[in-house]
């Protein structure tokens, strides 16, 4: 034992024999300057007046691995909030990992990389919606019967590609049709009721204007006090006063 500017050192040579271990405690602070190897386990004990027991870095800036003592373990990171908390990626390699697969656990909590499987079908119809569905633009397809109450389009019109059968009275422009068809005219236009083969104007086969002019084919019947002027030619007239 020596006294060297003020720092006590002790030189301690132990000879390792068989079943021989040697147990020391630091109160304080224990540098090694040098590699150490430990053969058995090691217990660090620390008090809970410090923020942690271990600091595993190159550095006192950044911890490679701390461990809070509050029992949180930290990679790259001094301040870990949960059990484990990592400052940059993970990177699993075991597991069979591959391109697209997500992190699953069974019901012991045991991680494994998994497939995302395909969507199963679902039946939209057992739902009972709280809310409007919104389909952000996207269609509903493969529709075999919608059964609604009411349709309100907010865009250039609803297009139906198949049959239409309304089992009560249908309303064009009337939200109370007062008859099995009731084609409405507000505010009024040229006309209420086109029936055609196309949109030329001589294939117009019915059509009734919003002033009370019925025209059928060559056959026109106006509701007016004064009389027509002349029919063009092929054309019939009947006035009602």
């Amino acid at each position: 034992m020596r006294l060297l500017n003020k720092i006590l050192v002790f030189t301690l040579l132990l000879a390792a024999r068989p079943g021989c271990a040697v147990e020391f405690e630091v109160m304080d602070k224990l540098v090694v300057n040098g590699a150490t190897t430990l053969l058995s386990s090691a217990t660090i004990i620390a008090p809970v007046t410090q923020s942690a027991s271990l600091w595993a870095s190159t550095s006192t800036v950044t911890p490679h691995l701390f461990v809070s003592t509050e029992g949180n373990v930290g990679v790259g990171t001094v301040a870990p909030d949960a059990k484990l908390e990592v400052a940059g990626q993970v990177k699993i390699t075991g597991g069979d990992p591959g391109a697209g697969k997500v992190l699953t656990s069974d019901a012991a909590g045991l991680a494994a990389w998994g497939t995302v499987a395909a969507p199963a079908g679902d039946n939209l119809g057992n739902h009972v919606a709280t809310t409007t569905l919104n389909m952000y633009n996207f269609d509903i397809t493969s529709v075999s019967t919608i059964t609604v109450s009411s349709i309100t389009s907010v865009g250039v019109g609803v297009t139906f590609s198949t049959n239409v059968f309304v089992t009560g009275s249908l309303g064009v422009g009337a939200s109370s049709p007062a008859a099995v068809l009731h084609a409405q005219s507000s505010p009024a236009s040229a006309y209420a009721l086109i029936v055609s083969t196309g949109s030329d104007p001589g294939q117009q086969i019915l059509s009734i204007s919003s002033s009370g002019v019925t025209n059928i084919r060559n056959l026109v019947i106006e509701n007016r006090t004064g009389d027509p002027p002349a029919p063009a030619v092929g054309q019939a007239w009947i006035r009602t006063d």
